[in-house]
């Protein structure tokens, strides 16, 4: 951090994170799951919270910290002083383990829980919407052992007009896999809806996405496939790539093999395989490298994190068995871990796998996992 690192250069999440913290109110649970869903902005709430902990176990004059605070900011260093303060207080973090070395083993106490997931109480099931005939028809589900729905379309596209479209939508605790009509394969994740035409004609082959899909894009030069999610298009000719942009989450593009060229506002960039592009407030992207692995295993019907948060491994699990995810020690959502499970497999013993190699533990109630 440096001095240069002044509020011209907050993002509006953390503005809008560091007037909570300052104010001192809770975070709600949509606005904890939009925190959550940032890592560096988990990295500070989480390290505020522990740091506040500490503050308040040693009796320490939070006021005076807070007013310090403010000193900083009105010397134009907003930023900086989030970070100094947090600073300010590590070494009380530090010190509770060194003046109580028997603290870790004693229970935490919580007073309320943080849901960092929802289940969506309504239940729906996979449906398909013929916008060209106004009616909407529930998916069949084959009898098959795999973990998704197998979605065929193809009664369904039969005698339309090319320009009427389908939406799929796919609930959350469900997850779907379909052709479109020019023989391209989408994976849909769980919470997502795809909108496409009875018949790719014209120049383009274009689809609207909501949530999260996966996508291998049968070639054809002439005819670009085009994904536009949220505020951000994904343009090829022939190729694996996954696209993101649940709600209140930033839009990602992530390229698992061949070309593709994404598009925000008036800037492009292009992407080479193993790269993830996320959309940036000013309207850019901010391009790095990732492992493709866990959404190929995806795609084949495996969970696959590697080095991942555990509060990222809970909302997966939440959202694809539609189980609401309650915290109360928020502090333990950043421990990291390998793990990888059969999507198939049951919610209990998907619980059970997760206890063998996690730290802490969670446990089933009801229609909640609980850490």
């Amino acid at each position: 951090m440096t001095n240069n690192d002044t509020i011209e250069n907050i993002t509006d999440e953390e503005q809008q994170l560091l007037d909570l913290l300052e104010s001192g109110k809770e975070l709600s649970d949509k606005q904890l799951e939009s925190v959550m869903a940032n890592e560096q902005l988990a990295a500070d709430y989480l390290m505020a919270r522990q740091a506040a902990a500490a503050l308040e176990a040693q009796s320490l004059d939070v006021d005076a910290r807070l007013k310090q605070m403010k000193r900083q900011q009105r010397r134009g260093t907003r930023k900086y002083a989030l970070w100094s303060a947090i600073a300010a207080v590590a070494a009380a973090v530090a010190c509770l383990f060194v003046l109580w070395p028997t603290a870790k083993e004693a229970a935490p106490q919580h007073s309320s829980a943080n849901h960092i997931f929802t289940a969506d109480n309504s239940k729906p099931g996979i449906t398909i919407v013929d916008e060209g005939r106004n009616r909407t028809v529930d998916a069949a589900e084959q009898k098959t052992k795999r973990a998704d729905t197998e979605i065929d379309v193809g009664d369904l596209l039969a005698e339309c007009e090319a320009e009427e479209r389908v939406t799929i939508n796919v609930p959350t605790g469900k997850s779907a896999h379909l052709t479109l009509p020019d023989g391209s394969q989408v994976w849909l994740y769980p919470g997502s809806r795809l909108r496409f035409p009875h018949r790719f004609v014209g120049d383009t082959r274009e689809v609207l996405l909501e949530g999260r899909a996966y996508f291998s894009v049968r070639r054809d030069a002439g005819h670009p496939f085009v994904v536009t999610a949220s505020d951000v298009t994904t343009t090829v000719l022939g190729t694996e790539f996954v696209v993101s942009a649940y709600e209140a989450t930033t839009p990602q593009v992530t390229l698992v093999s061949g070309s593709v060229e994404i598009a925000k506002g008036g800037r492009k960039a292009l992407l080479k395989p193993g790269s993830q592009a996320t959309a940036t407030a000013d309207g850019g992207f901010a391009i790095g490298e990732v492992d493709t692995e866990p959404y190929v295993q995806w795609r084949d019907g495996y969970f696959y994190f590697d080095n991942a948060s555990l509060h990222d491994i809970l909302v997966a699990i939440g959202r694809s068995y539609n189980v609401c995810v309650v915290c109360r020690c928020p502090e333990l959502l950043t421990q990291r871990m390998r793990f990888i499970a059969d999507r198939n497999a049951s919610l209990k013993s998907i619980v059970s796998r997760l206890n063998e190699i996690a730290d802490t533990k969670v446990r089933l109630n009801g229609n909640s996992i609980e850490l």
